[in-house]
């Protein structure tokens, strides 16, 4: 009896893998330099990525011309072969660029404070169960 309950558990557990595996990831996809609503209402813009997707981007531009700093928000499909993490860059001429890529449906949908309080809270509260 205990031996197929097993059984079954790791027959539906390959399952549901091999069908997500099936499955485009979905990711949010505009420019708020062209879509007002980028930064507003991100989820308006998802969209079913190529096969070849490994990751959703997000990039915040802060670029400096004609004598002020504007930024801008691109959120799109990507291939990305290393860790899903965030990274800034600062390009030649007064621009700078932070991006980061994950790797969960509509994951570039929110600012990266926010998945990061959200990360940081997850882990407290598991620390804390832990230790119970």
């Amino acid at each position: 009896m205990m031996g197929s309950c097993h059984l079954l558990v790791a027959a539906v557990l390959l399952l549901v893998v091999a069908v997500r595996e099936g499955l485009s990831l979905k990711c949010v996809e505009c420019n708020s330099f062209v879509k007002t609503d980028c930064d507003s209402n991100p989820l308006s813009h998802t969209v079913e990525c190529p096969k070849n997707t490994t990751s959703c981007r997000k990039m915040e531009q802060e670029i400096y011309y004609d004598d002020d700093y504007h930024v801008r928000t691109i959120r799109q499909c990507a291939i990305e072969s290393g860790p899903m993490k965030c990274i800034e860059r600062t390009g030649t001429y007064r621009i700078k660029i932070f991006y980061c890529h994950c790797d969960r449906d509509n994951c570039n949908s929110a600012g990266h404070l926010s998945i990061s309080v959200l990360l940081a809270s997850v882990c407290g509260l598991l620390a804390y169960l832990l230790h119970l």
